[in-house]
């Protein structure tokens, strides 16, 4: 199958054609996406003897990265496959990175890390399979000194870093694992996409942007408060439970509803007037309260939503004198690190809990 694709999502542009099993690559240091996208992809076809008309398939990277450039990006794939009714795969940043070190066969997991600037990192976890990379997180997004407390519990994982043009931002501890985006990674990620017949209609490509911007962030901060969960806010739970992927499995608006029906179940949203950013769900019986579900919408991560949840569910726990469980993916670091935080201790563990085989482990927290 011949294909074409490209990454606008870094400093720079990276293409890739394959065409009759031969593989052609362009990469472009840093430039405006906006004024050298179209003259490089025309000089990068003409140079190799291709017109779109011979291409099978179109790819791209969706995210997270640049705004700006993901955004040209997706306009130029969809534009191209509507045109041409031809399909398309998409990979993340991330994903493409990983792939940087999917050949040196020296673990079974990676890492990937770029700078997401603003003093914060984009990062997800990865297993090495024969053919292909398999995701075992969701992408993510946390401060440097979170990452700091993840990197410390991620044995047995290679890491790989993207400095992605964030030097005033740069992440010192991570400077050991530099590495950069290049064409050869975008074709393997692309290619295994194929490889998998993982197509994506161009109605459906999205953009990973993980984070709200900054003025979105401070609104959530300023504005946005917990109350009592109800059956009126079932309808924006179940839409925001849409973006759960991989460390558990989205909860149905059925189960929602069947939840709230029961009188040992209750819980909070953190909201303002318009929208639910987050909601927290509990039972509970005699001393014991069980956190059944805290789920934040992922651009909101990392502005205290799920912190605020836990403090307005200990001071109910504190009133009824209740010990609280938990049961979290042996991979969510972000939610384990702020677990730990909030007071909660690993009690034991849950073997192949989660898909994947993936264990989950139980906390607790006393009062």
């Amino acid at each position: 199958m011949n294909f074409l694709a490209f990454n606008t999502t870094g400093n720079g542009i990276q293409f890739v054609l394959k065409k009759d099993d031969k593989q052609f690559f362009l990469e472009s240091p840093f430039s405006k996406h906006s004024e050298s996208f179209f003259p490089l992809l025309e000089k990068f076809l003409d140079d190799n003897n291709c017109t779109k008309d011979e291409i099978d398939c179109f790819g791209v990277v969706n995210g997270p990265g640049s705004f700006t450039g993901i955004r040209i990006g997706l306009s130029v794939i969809k534009m191209f496959a509507f045109v041409s009714e031809k399909p398309c795969v998409v990979v993340n940043a991330l994903e493409m990175l990983a792939y940087n070190i999917f050949e040196q066969k020296e673990t079974s997991k990676i890492c990937a890390v770029i700078n997401a600037g603003g003093g914060r990192v984009y990062y997800q976890l990865f297993e090495v399979k024969e053919t292909c990379l398999q995701a075992l997180t969701g992408e993510r997004v946390c401060t440097f000194s979170q990452f700091e407390r993840i990197l410390s519990k991620l044995e047995g994982f290679k890491i790989v870093y993207c400095e992605n043009g964030e030097k005033k931002n740069d992440c010192e501890f991570l400077k050991q694992y530099s590495s950069e985006f290049c064409a050869k990674s975008l074709f393997l990620a692309i290619n295994a996409k194929i490889a998998q017949k993982k197509f994506t209609g161009c109605n459906d490509i999205k953009p990973v942007y993980i984070r709200f911007s900054q003025a979105e962030n401070m609104q959530i901060k300023e504005d946005c408060h917990a109350e009592t969960i109800s059956k009126e806010n079932i309808d924006q739970i179940a839409e925001l439970e849409k973006q759960s992927a991989f460390e558990d499995t989205s909860w149905s608006k059925n189960a929602l509803c069947e939840s709230l029906e029961n009188e040992n179940v209750t819980g909070w949203v953190f909201k303002d007037n318009e929208k639910i950013y987050g909601y927290l769900l509990i039972s509970f019986v005699e001393n014991e309260i069980e956190i059944l579900r805290i789920f934040v919408d992922e651009k909101a991560r990392g502005q205290q939503v799920a912190q605020r949840l836990l403090d307005k569910l200990f001071d109910f726990a504190r009133s009824k004198k209740a010990n609280v469980f938990l049961e979290v993916n042996q991979y969510n670091f972000s939610a384990i690190l702020l677990y730990e935080k909030m007071g909660f201790v690993k009690v034991g563990e849950r073997p192949k809990y989660y898909h994947q085989s993936q264990d989950a482990l139980i906390m607790k927290k006393s009062f």
